[in-house]
């Protein structure tokens, strides 16, 4: 499905608006993909979406946290409290597995705590710990890297 036109609202009422896409959403944390279709509705904690015009020869990734999103016929509408944030395809393979490895060592230790209980700070840094090891493993799987905008 081809959106015509899609607004992208950020967490600091920032706005990005661009035309002509199809959007898909990461499905299982794989490269697996669903196409978003008209009258979708849809919200994430956390979510990877994938943005292609063909017309362009452009796809670029964007990483979303508290997102939803609503579609029509060839609109879609999507806000979250996400900074901006640009995915590529890496000209180059990145190996990512020794941050891969840290996180979920620091993960393992904060998650050994909770036998004791959590304070409010570990269950903070938990969270922000598993979104920093969701986007390092797409980034490693898909063999994607940060740029500054989409085009």
């Amino acid at each position: 499905m081809l959106f015509k036109n899609i607004n992208i609202t950020y967490l600091n009422g920032k706005n990005i608006q661009f035309n002509d896409y199809e959007i898909f959403i990461n499905h299982n944390d794989e490269d697996n993909w669903v196409e978003l279709d008209k009258n979708s509705v849809g919200s994430y904690s956390k979510v990877l979406l994938r943005f292609r015009n063909k017309k362009l020869n452009n796809e670029f990734y964007t990483f979303l946290e508290s997102v939803s999103f609503i579609a029509d016929m060839e609109n879609i509408d999507i806000k979250t409290f996400s900074s901006q944030n640009f995915y590529k395809k890496a000209k180059k393979t990145k190996n990512q597995r020794g941050e891969l490895a840290e996180l979920k060592k620091k993960m393992r230790e904060i998650s050994s705590n909770q036998h004791f209980g959590w304070i409010i700070d570990e269950v903070i840094e938990m969270d922000e710990l598993e979104n920093s090891y969701f986007i390092c493993l797409m980034k490693n799987l898909l063999n994607i890297e940060e740029v500054e905008n989409y085009e």
